[in-house]
């Protein structure tokens, strides 16, 4: 194992303040890597390389002088059972000595500590690597068999699809306390899954693929799901929203992996934009199947078909009374008492928008049309989507 000459000078960094002597770190073969004093890094070291080679302690006096070395101790430190470095203090040999036992064991446990935060680096790189290549249509299937290969992942299993928008992972702190966060409830909130599973997380959101047995409920991913925003709610800003949580169908297959990742991604969006929880599967949809696969040049022209002779500033109005009007059942009355408006005004508005549009809100097929225009409108709006109402247009 060889040590990346920076983690070394961090090391380095961590233990000066324990002794007031020259710290220097050398690799297996003698060289100084990383020093308190910059005047040594490069240079060749012969009673590191013995300490190295030997496995022991090797004092520098006057009476024992080694090429390179100036007066001192140096220790081996030991990873996995083998020697991966050489700590050495400079100084006289009878003050130094003392701190050997000390310094080797402080190092041991910097470099323990820096390899396993580059292990949790690496597994979460080639968790990141394998959710991008496999969501990817057509899957780089040689590519997809050498990370879950690594990640010791079998994705030939039936998994689940479970992604979640998060609000506040935009900045690299808190994208690693949300990381931490799912991996810590894979591990520790559900140890008795003893599943496969890989996740990535990008800026405001989350992909988890979780291997999903026959055995498995419908409950079960909904607990996992709750325990997931639960985490991430902790790991984020105290004032943020839970994250929306949408769930894929139980599927099978490479192919079926970029349409899993769509179908959690359709859920968690429509349940965003309907505010009424904060999960969906994607077998709970509605409405949201429509407006989630209507390409954009198809919602334009439906939208532009239906409110295309609404003025841009009389849009929102309209939205506004439409969805009043709804949410009071037809009611004229109780929508004109939540506008603070009188009856006949709410009359009047709702006559203007059926003379604008063509479709009477008070007819259930007009008004059926009228809903989903509408619908669309707002759901691609909360999305960031720009819609061109100017009209239908030909092909």
């Amino acid at each position: 194992m060889e040590i990346d000459a920076r983690i070394a000078q961090t090391i380095v960094e961590n233990i000066k303040d324990a002794v007031s002597h020259n710290i220097n770190f050398f690799n297996t073969n003698g060289i100084c890597i990383a020093s308190t004093d910059p005047s040594r890094v490069g240079s060749k070291h012969e009673a590191a390389l013995l300490a190295a080679k030997e496995n022991r302690a090797i004092a520098v006096d006057d009476n024992h002088q080694y090429r390179g070395a100036r007066n001192g101790i140096n220790v081996p430190v030991i990873f996995n059972q083998e020697v991966v470095a050489v700590i050495g203090i400079t100084g006289k040999r009878q003050e130094v000595e003392p701190f050997g036992t000390v310094l080797k064991k402080m190092t041991e446990i910097l470099v323990m500590e820096n390899y396993e935060r580059l292990a949790r680096y690496d597994r979460r790189l080639l968790m990141a690597s394998l959710t991008t290549a496999i969501v990817q249509s057509p899957p780089d299937k040689a590519l997809i068999t050498y990370l879950a290969g690594n990640l010791n992942v079998d994705v030939q299993q039936d998994y689940i699809c479970i992604l979640g928008l998060c609000s506040t992972t935009g900045s690299r702190s808190l994208q690693d306390q949300a990381f931490q966060a799912i991996d810590l409830c894979l591990s520790q909130d559900f140890p008795h899954l003893h599943k496969q599973y890989f996740f990535t997380l990008a800026a405001q959101e989350f992909d988890l693929f979780l291997q999903y047995r026959e055995e498995d409920t419908s409950s079960g991913a909904e607990e996992l799901a709750s325990a997931l925003a639960n985490r991430l709610k902790q790991a984020l800003l105290p004032g943020d929203s839970r994250p929306v949580i949408g769930i894929s169908q139980p599927f099978c297959g490479l192919d079926n992996f970029p349409i899993a990742y769509r179908q959690a991604e359709d859920a968690a969006r429509w349940a965003q934009f309907k505010g009424q929880g904060n999960r969906l599967w994607y077998d709970q949809l509605d409405l949201g199947l429509v407006a989630s696969h209507l390409s954009r040049r198809e919602a334009d022209r439906l939208i532009s078909r239906v409110l295309g002779n609404l003025m841009p500033d009389r849009i929102k109005a309209a939205q506004r009374l439409f969805s009043e009007y709804t949410k009071n059942n037809g009611s004229i009355i109780h929508t004109a008492d939540s506008l603070f408006l009188h009856k006949n005004t709410v009359q009047n508005q709702l006559n203007r928008l059926a003379r604008l549009t063509g479709y009477n809100p008070r007819n259930l097929n007009d008004y059926a049309v009228l809903y989903l225009a509408f619908t669309l409108l707002q759901f691609r709006d909360s999305q960031g989507i720009e819609t061109d109402i100017s009209g239908p247009s030909s092909i």
